[in-house]
């Protein structure tokens, strides 16, 4: 079981700038690591293969993982080149 608290912004193309809940409403899109769920959102995954990704956003409550190895936070985006900004993750277990 883990906790993340997670807090900053990103700014994730042209006068687009969230925090770790991404973008609400924003449409599907298949190219992102996670096509339905919120633009430049903050996400994880463990190990480095094709393990599952999994949504963090705003969320402060418990994840139960089922896996484990080296945890990995990214950006649910997917064109990194014109991202900047940051998300201070606190987590606990």
């Amino acid at each position: 079981v883990v906790y993340f608290e997670a807090t900053g912004q990103v700014r994730w193309g042209k006068d687009r700038r969230d925090g770790p809940a991404g973008e609400s409403k924003s449409p599907p899109n298949a190219a992102r690591p996670m096509p339905n769920r919120n633009a430049a959102a903050l996400i994880g995954r463990i190990g480095t293969g094709n393990g599952d990704l999994f949504f963090i956003g705003d969320e402060s409550g418990e994840f139960r993982l089922r896996a484990s190895g080296r945890l990995y936070l990214g950006v649910n985006d997917d064109f990194l080149q014109d991202n900047s900004g940051a998300f201070d993750v606190n987590i606990a277990y």
